[in-house]
């Protein structure tokens, strides 16, 4: 939650800004917890005198950072002093990790601006990072000081509802504040992705009966070819249980190698699709779901199966005496 800068901006409207907002925030079903951030923006100027960019600066406990987002990155190491700001933002306000800088209200910084340590690190947004006792030294930039919350979801919350429920509560209270909320966004994309995943996975169907179909008549072809081999075996003592178990492993295994080319190939291509449409996004955690992997293994072990019972039943009603007279 993100304030809009709206409203005259004096100590006491930002104390009764700050107790409406947070209890706005509580009052929202679906989130968990919160915490405090008090936010600014300043302009950063070196020593020796360059000018950067503006940049949002953050001031938020490393406690707090690790209670309520999903990902501190390296906000917990966060000490006083520092500022710590990810590669992004960095090369948007022209720092470079080490720069000793100064943080202040306007462009004439002069020894007014707060000295600080560019670090730069994995941290969420583009933002700047700074310790409360650090962001206290901007209690004098009039006009540019307002209180940011960061909110965890309530276990089974819907990020989609419950960002729509705060944004309707700030509203109905008044309050110039912006919701943010990637959880929303990925709650978003995610059924966007089921859909069409929903659709994938329907061609797959067509595409496992087809492979089916496919191991059926390669069975049924190995059967017709194999008859004197399976006579001999029959004659020498192979129950007919045992040959439509052996026609049964080899209907798995032939299934069970297109399944594993699959899944290998599915997450290469899957992995490499992620990083092309949502490289620049954000943060990218690539993940295998196992789970999900072993579902498929199983069907297509099961599929293997089930196309290996006809030719299987063939084979094993076939008299020994009529297959090796086959020529």
């Amino acid at each position: 939650v993100v304030p809009m800068g709206t409203g005259p901006d004096t100590a006491a409207n930002r104390a009764a800004r700050r107790d409406r907002l947070t209890q706005t925030v509580r009052s929202v079903d679906g989130i968990a917890q919160f915490a405090e951030a008090n936010t600014a923006i300043g302009l950063l100027s070196s020593d020796s005198g360059s000018q950067a960019e503006d940049l949002d600066v953050v001031g938020i406990s490393p406690a707090d950072a690790v209670r309520v987002l999903r990902d501190p990155g390296e906000l917990p190491s966060l000490t006083s002093g520092i500022l710590m700001v990810n590669a992004q933002a960095a090369t948007w306000s022209g720092l470079h990790s080490g720069d000793l800088t100064r943080f202040g209200a306007d462009a004439s910084l002069g020894r007014a601006g707060i000295p600080l340590t560019v670090r730069i690190a994995d941290v969420p947004e583009d933002y700047g990072y700074v310790t409360p006792d650090a962001f206290a030294a901007l209690s004098g930039a009039s006009g540019l000081l307002d209180t940011e919350i960061f909110a965890a979801l309530a276990p089974g919350a819907s990020a989609l509802r419950t960002s729509t429920a705060l944004s309707t509560a700030l509203d109905d209270a008044g309050l110039a504040y912006n919701v943010l909320a990637p959880a929303a966004d990925r709650e978003q994309y995610g059924q966007v992705i089921d859909t069409i995943l929903a659709v994938i996975i329907g061609l797959l169907a067509v595409a496992v009966i087809i492979a089916l179909i496919g191991v059926a008549n390669t069975l049924s072809l190995s059967v017709l070819e194999r008859r004197r081999e399976s006579a001999t075996l029959r004659a020498i003592g192979l129950r007919r249980r045992q040959l439509r178990s052996m026609l049964a492993v080899e209907g798995m295994f032939i299934s069970g190698i297109g399944t594993v080319l699959g899944i290998i190939l599915g997450l290469a291509y899957g992995w490499l699709g992620s990083l092309v449409v949502l490289g620049a996004v954000g943060h990218r955690e690539l993940l295998v779901p196992w789970a999900n992997l072993a579902i498929i293994l199983l069907v297509g072990l099961a599929a293997g199966l089930l196309a290996s019972i006809l030719p299987a039943r063939s084979a094993a009603r076939t008299p020994p005496v009529a297959a090796l007279a086959v020529e």
